[in-house]
């Protein structure tokens, strides 16, 4: 009894650190200077403010295109563009068979093969950049390199409990997506 008592507690221990430097980790990202091109941005959806923030890149010249992973299929260029952007249609490319992080860096890593691209500007939320850049790693050719771009969240300018609970789910799928990739690398 008391060496599952031990047990417990040492695994407890290993969480909290864990989720700790995983909040640091995600705080020091969400405040890093974004200023190095790319030969493309890419944005994975899924919260407000990436689309917006990869069209702003592309538009201010940090890559020459833009990829938007994980659009629904019912959206077109014009819709996600809006109508202040469609001078960009032609450097915008919409990938729409993503639902998941996973699929995002498969729908990547597709596109990319026909593109001789060294580097990537990744749009995503702070809280999710070390997942999604653990997924792309995974998916992407060797050498490509990966320039995170988290999007502010103004969830971060106050800590309470729906920050730490945002940041808790995601260090759970974070740590789940890590087991599974690291178990199914021969």
């Amino acid at each position: 009894m008391r060496r599952a008592l031990w047990t417990a507690l040492l695994l407890a221990a290993l969480w909290l650190a864990g989720y700790l430097a995983f909040f640091a980790c995600v705080l020091a990202q969400s405040r890093a200077p974004l200023t190095q091109g790319a030969g493309a941005i890419v944005v994975l959806t899924g919260a407000p403010g990436r689309v917006d923030m990869g069209i702003s890149l592309l538009r201010v010249r940090l890559a020459p295109r833009l990829f938007i992973s994980g659009v629904n299929p019912a959206s077109g260029k014009a819709a996600i563009l809006g109508a202040g952007n469609v001078d960009l249609a032609d450097r915008v490319t919409l990938g729409q068979g993503a639902q998941t992080t996973a699929q995002n860096a498969a729908e990547v890593s597709a596109w990319l093969r026909s593109r001789p691209l060294r580097s990537l500007r990744l749009v995503t939320s702070a809280y999710h950049m070390p997942r999604a850049l653990m997924e792309m790693r995974a998916a992407l050719p060797d050498g490509v390199e990966i320039v995170p771009h988290p999007v502010p969240d103004p969830r971060f300018d106050r800590l309470g409990w729906p920050l730490l609970r945002l940041v808790a789910d995601e260090y759970h799928k974070t740590l789940l997506r890590w087991a599974q990739i690291t178990l199914a690398t021969p």
